[in-house]
């Protein structure tokens, strides 16, 4: 995998922001990404966008990610619903990814056997953000903290800006 990324790629996903050698090692995690669970992820159809002129595109490829974590003393599936957005271009005849991040759409969370209580408390599901909700509160319960800075769908502008950026990079403009 490291193979498509360039030494200067770099990493923004809801457990690590930096270099892609931090994220193809493993490293670079956020402090509050939990250790639990196997991650399940099912991938979409890419969609495409290219300008040939300067070598460069973007492409969107939303995902399903299922991720088998303890809650509350209770085994849970927490299914996150992502874009993932690849910055790639052309240097030297190669293309390789230049830069990934995602933005969060949506989550849930459900007992892996059914009719277990989780014991969820509606309160402590205050304030957290929708398009991520259920991650923060499994990573709250885990570890006591969540970033709240992530791109998501629930703030429209952040992600229109992310966009915006995509659409001038692609045409020739740094990022």
């Amino acid at each position: 995998m490291a193979n498509c990324y360039f030494p200067d790629a770099t990493v923004t996903t809801s457990w690590t922001k930096g270099p892609a050698s931090a994220y193809l090692n493993n490293r670079n995690r956020l402090p509050e990404a939990s250790e639990e669970g196997v991650i399940l992820v099912r991938y979409s159809p890419p969609i495409v966008h290219q300008n040939n002129n300067n070598k460069r595109a973007y492409a969107e490829l939303p995902i399903t990610a299922n991720r088998w974590v303890k809650v509350n003393g209770e085994e849970a599936v927490l299914t996150s619903y992502m874009r993932l957005i690849y910055r790639v271009e052309s240097r030297e005849g190669v293309w390789k990814i230049t830069d990934l991040t995602t933005i969060n759409e949506d989550d849930t969370l459900a007992p892996a056997i059914s009719g277990t209580d989780l014991h969820i408390n509606p309160e402590d599901l205050k304030g957290l953000r929708h398009s991520y909700r259920f991650l923060s509160y499994v990573r709250i319960k885990a570890v006591g903290k969540v970033r709240d800075d992530e791109l998501g769908i629930d703030r429209p502008e952040s992600v229109e800006k992310v966009y915006q950026e995509l659409e001038e990079w692609i045409k020739g403009s740094e990022k």
